[in-house]
């Protein structure tokens, strides 16, 4: 499974601490994904600053885990042919939006469904999570 970082969420009431994220990060079945900087909607970014939700955010928690980021949330969902072009430059694998489909085609692969996890929710993720701990 994957769980999307918001960088500059990390550490706010609510999200992951870094502690936490660096302990998902070694579980074998884990991946640490991006969901952009600052959760801002990409498709009303101008060039520049879309180039740094995107990219300035694989760098950073590629630095930080100490692994490679491969895989990209689109903020809200949303996202243009500006979103999948630099998804692509950028060397992730794929992009989750928000949008129901079958996800088994390549045909969607740089605008991937996503499943958002919500405060609720964490403590049944958790558990789960725990019951596969090596």
């Amino acid at each position: 499974f994957t769980i999307f970082i918001i960088e500059e969420f990390i550490g706010k009431p609510g999200y992951l601490s870094l502690k936490q994220i660096l302990t998902i990060s070694k579980h074998p079945l884990a991946e640490i994904g991006s969901h952009g900087l600052s959760h801002k909607l990409l498709t009303e970014l101008s060039d520049e600053d879309l180039k740094k939700e995107i990219l300035n955010t694989k760098r950073s928690l590629e630095s930080k885990i100490g692994r490679s980021i491969t895989k990209f949330a689109y903020s809200h969902g949303q996202f243009d042919v500006r979103c999948k072009k630099l998804i692509t430059v950028y060397n992730y694998a794929f992009a989750a939006d928000s949008k129901p489909i079958n996800f088994f085609t390549r045909s969607r692969r740089y605008s991937f469904p996503r499943i958002n996890i919500t405060d609720d929710s964490i403590n049944k993720y958790h558990k789960l999570f725990k019951k596969f701990s090596v």
